[in-house]
């Protein structure tokens, strides 16, 4: 049913989000680490920004849909240096996984 396929798609997204969060602010950061904590935290968020920006142009779109790359840009930023945060002050990717999970429940 119609219910049926939009739970499914709401917990698909919601799981995107935590893998995300295992490769951006586990893998990614720890890589990152050796720069220092500052650096780890933006550069990863902005990896992570440019990749959801890239989603909304690539593949191109049947249908003309227009969107505000920078805002989607900027945003995804903002919050990936927000979860970079609290995994720093975590000491762990758990926090950041369910957060980004939970915002992905409550946004779609």
């Amino acid at each position: 049913s119609g219910a049926r396929g939009w739970h499914l798609f709401v917990l698909l997204a919601a799981l995107i989000g935590v893998a995300e969060e295992l490769l951006y602010r586990g893998w990614m950061m720890g890589r990152l680490t050796p720069l220092g904590c500052p650096a780890a935290v933006v550069l990863t968020a902005l990896a992570h920004a440019g990749y959801k920006t890239a989603l909304f142009v690539w593949p191109p779109s049947p249908v003309t849909v227009s969107y505000d790359l920078a805002s989607i840009m900027l945003w995804t930023a903002v919050g990936g240096i927000l979860l970079g945060v609290l995994r720093v002050w975590s000491r762990s990717v758990v926090p950041a996984a369910v957060a980004h999970a939970a915002f992905d429940l409550v946004v779609y």
